[in-house]
């Protein structure tokens, strides 16, 4: 019964609800606006990039993709973009670059700085040890003495003019700085039989030479410059 005191009817039983009104079709229905997924950061992709070209080309690519990365990032948060992901790997990337540059330059530096000189020491005495040996062998085959100009001229032109030699790219002249190939007897004789040698590791470094009198005496062999003085840095 109603509020008037009229009798309504009970619905029949099996009729189905009424259809819903939003529907495709139905009156009043909007198809809902088409919005684009948020597009990736353009310098998230350079700075990951970047990160991985460092390793075949250039650590000047560290740079780019840290600051590319640092840049993406503060994009994205006031953006939304998508791309942190690629910015941070970037960064990350691009920092190990660093690191590695940084340890390389360090490494050079001790190179430089602690074991170049000691290098360069050891293969002028090396080379000035090997220019006597090959000064008595020559001598023993031509059984002349080993303080002889011309054998020693053979000597230096065969021992430095191939890179069968044991001197090849080596600095050598008497102690006084008389070059070896036009020396003579009074030359030799006034520089003591010594030869000096040079070597250059970034550091430049000599060892002297004494050539023996007698093929049975062992060449004498110094580190230093013939007169003396000291080496350099």
């Amino acid at each position: 019964m109603t509020a008037t005191g009229d009798w309504t009817p009970p619905p029949s039983p099996g009729v189905p609800p009424p259809p819903p009104t939003s529907y495709p079709g139905a009156p009043g229905w909007r198809v809902p606006p088409y919005t684009s997924p948020p597009r990736t950061n353009a310098l998230a992709i350079v700075s990951l990039v970047a990160g991985c070209a460092q390793f075949f080309f250039c650590f000047l690519s560290s740079i780019v993709a840290v600051v590319t990365g640092h840049i993406a990032r503060r994009q994205i948060r006031r953006t939304g973009e998508q791309g942190a992901g690629f910015a941070l790997a970037g960064l990350i990337l691009g920092y190990i670059g660093l690191a590695l540059m940084a340890l390389g330059i360090a490494g050079f530096a001790i190179f430089v700085f602690g074991f170049s000189g000691t290098i360069a020491e050891n293969q002028a005495r090396d080379n000035a040890r090997a220019f006597g040996q090959a000064v008595i062998r020559e001598a023993t085959l031509a059984e002349r003495p080993p303080r002889d100009p011309s054998l020693l001229r053979i000597v230096y032109v065969s021992e430095t003019g191939s890179r069968s030699g044991c001197c090849d790219g080596n600095r050598i002249h008497l102690a006084d700085g008389t070059p070896v190939w036009n020396a003579t007897p009074t030359d030799f004789a006034r520089a003591g039989w010594r030869l000096e040698f040079s070597w250059t590791v970034f550091y430049t470094r000599h060892a002297c030479l004494t050539v023996p009198a007698e093929v049975t005496h062992v060449p004498v062999v110094v580190s230093g410059r013939c007169d003396g003085s000291a080496q350099g840095p």
